[in-house]
């Protein structure tokens, strides 16, 4: 459940910001967008399958914070997708703190 949301914010920030005009700010907003994609999956490779709980945990850190970057410059240009993002980062605080547990659980 929590994948197909993930994707569908994603997909639908994605098109947001593809319908826009071209901007330093929507350019930056891309890259940093995809950077997020790309971590996800890194981040997936760390957890699931290294099983490395502490490489996931600094990992999942580093990327929360791009996603946050990222929130915050879609405020600037779309506030919509910056919601839609929101929801996510909400979500991460739980992840990242469920994430902790697993670490100190599995050292």
């Amino acid at each position: 459940m929590i994948g197909i949301a993930y994707y569908a914010i994603f997909f639908t920030v994605l098109l947001r910001l593809l319908s826009m005009p071209p901007s330093t700010w929507r350019t930056l907003a891309l890259v940093l967008a995809l950077a997020v994609l790309g971590a996800n999956a890194v981040w997936n490779y760390f957890f699931f399958r290294k099983k490395d709980m502490k490489a996931s945990l600094f990992f999942s850190i580093a990327y929360s914070a791009v996603a946050v970057v990222l929130i915050l410059l879609l405020l600037r240009i779309d506030v919509i997708a910056s919601g839609l993002l929101t929801v996510y980062g909400i979500y991460l605080i739980f992840a990242n703190r469920w994430q902790y547990e697993m670490w100190r659980a599995n050292r």
